[in-house]
């Protein structure tokens, strides 16, 4: 057809003096103008039109059904061979592996073999190539079967493209078939699962084509472009059939900018998923308040795009299934669950800092006072700094909350007033130690509360 991208198969190749490079070929789908970027595939080579012809006539434009000569800027004759592809570019995609519907013809001298080698022709090119049968071990003159083959150079097909297979020595033919998918995964042999998808491609309609491709993908998704070069549809036609899909609530398009789908069952699937590993999550850390949102990532499917998943979290805290608190991810329902012993424990604690105000016990100093080794108290620390209870300032240093913020306020009054505050000024302010002064004084500068100047700190600009 005239609409849709554009395919020539190349047939030759030549130089003519003042004009450089020259294919010619007949013009399969779409149409070509004079001054267009083109692709050449499978070696992915960028050219531009510079005339076309047609019937050793000058034209300004070829279309589906003429027979035409292009002639490329930018390209050597060197760079090119018969079998080449001229085409729309991004619209096709090279492969060394195509799922394809095989008949051999009766008149074929003996079965055909699982992984005979052959030659494999389509288009203008030939390549020497292995079928894989996926139903038997071998295809009998007058049989057919879905059949993926392996070729030693890759090719730049469409599905619905057909093909033709021979013998190595002498050239006979076996038969020829349809490719049904451009780039497909490896198969296992005779699995139903594998089939029943073979058979949509050959035999579904467009619609059922599309979604197959989009479960395939799973997480990931798939473009429309990624999906136009898999199908044998018009653009256009492919964009409303997309469109029909995700208005019917069975696709999916989660990246509006660069045009990308994905099956609603899978995303209906991840958000699944990501509840029941944040069960998981939750009863093995009880004392932990959440999960972080790349570790979450990480436990998902490999393959799931950044974007669904901010969607899909998102959609998930609409639903009120879960909690977003910055980078933590937990279940609506979940809370920290301490153990009897463990309430009384965490009491204790934060009394101990409480009472230290802005000269707090050292870890040591905690363990000794609570008769209770560290590895049972960092949890119910971590616990305690989690609600806000206490702050951690650096390794090992916890301030009580109410002590910090107490300080905040004084010390942005003290800034308000006198402009900078240096050490000393800060020590008496706190009345503590160095020990303490120090970190305190980091801390504020961490937290962009404050910035030094020198040795003095002063006001941070909306601070």
């Amino acid at each position: 057809p005239a609409t849709g991208i554009f395919r020539l198969p190349v047939d030759r190749v030549f130089t003519i003096k003042g004009f450089g490079t020259v294919v010619t070929g007949s013009v399969i789908s779409g149409r070509l103008k004079v001054g267009e970027a083109v692709m050449v595939y499978p070696a992915l080579y960028k050219a531009r039109v510079r005339s076309l012809q047609t019937h050793n006539r000058s034209v300004e434009e070829i279309v589906a059904g003429s027979r035409a000569a292009v002639n490329l800027q930018g390209l050597e004759k060197e760079e090119l061979e018969r079998g080449m592809v001229v085409a729309t570019p991004g619209s096709l995609i090279p492969s060394r592996r195509l799922d394809a519907f095989l008949e051999v013809l009766p008149s074929a001298p003996r079965p055909l073999k699982h992984r005979q080698a052959v030659r494999f022709h389509t288009g203008t090119s030939e390549r020497l190539a292995v079928p894989l049968l996926l139903e038997g071990d071998d295809l009998p003159p007058g049989g057919s079967g879905y059949v993926q083959f392996l070729l030693r150079d890759r090719v730049a097909v469409k599905p619905g493209d057909r093909f033709v297979i021979r013998n190595l020595s002498p050239a006979v033919t076996w038969g020829g078939g349809r490719i049904l998918h451009v780039d497909p995964l490896r198969h296992k042999r005779r699995d139903p699962a594998t089939l029943a998808v073979l058979k949509t491609l050959e035999q579904g309609t467009p619609e059922e084509q599309i979604l197959s491709y989009l479960r395939e993908a799973g997480a990931a998704g798939r473009s429309r472009g990624e999906l136009a070069a898999m199908l044998p549809f018009d653009p256009q036609d492919l964009a409303n059939r997309l469109n029909a899909l995700v208005q019917k609530g069975q696709a999916l398009l989660f990246d509006p900018e660069n045009q990308r789908y994905v099956l609603s069952a899978t995303a209906r699937a991840l958000e699944e998923d990501i509840r029941s590993q944040l069960q998981t999550y939750h009863r093995q850390n009880p004392l932990k308040p959440g999960l972080s949102k790349e570790e979450l990532r990480r436990k998902l499917p490999e393959g799931l795009e950044v974007r669904l998943f901010n969607d899909l979290l998102q959609g998930l805290v609409q639903q009120k299934h879960i909690v977003l608190d910055k980078d933590l991810v937990r279940l609506a329902g979940h809370k920290i669950q301490l153990a009897t012993d463990q309430e009384d424990l965490t009491r204790k604690l934060a009394d101990l800092y409480r009472q230290g105000r802005l000269s707090p016990p050292t870890l040591k100093e905690v363990e000794a006072a609570l008769k209770v080794p560290l590895a049972k108290l960092q949890p119910l620390l971590r616990v305690l700094v989690d609600q806000g209870t206490l702050v951690k300032v650096k390794e090992d240093l916890y301030f009580a909350g109410e002590a910090l913020a107490r300080l905040k306020g004084e010390l942005i009054d003290f800034l308000k007033k006198n402009g900078e505050i240096s050490v000393i000024q800060f020590k008496d302010l706190t009345g503590t130690s160095r020990k303490f002064t120090i970190p305190l004084l980091e801390y504020f500068d961490t937290t962009r509360v404050t910035v030094r100047v020198g040795e003095a700190r002063r006001l941070r600009e909306g601070g």
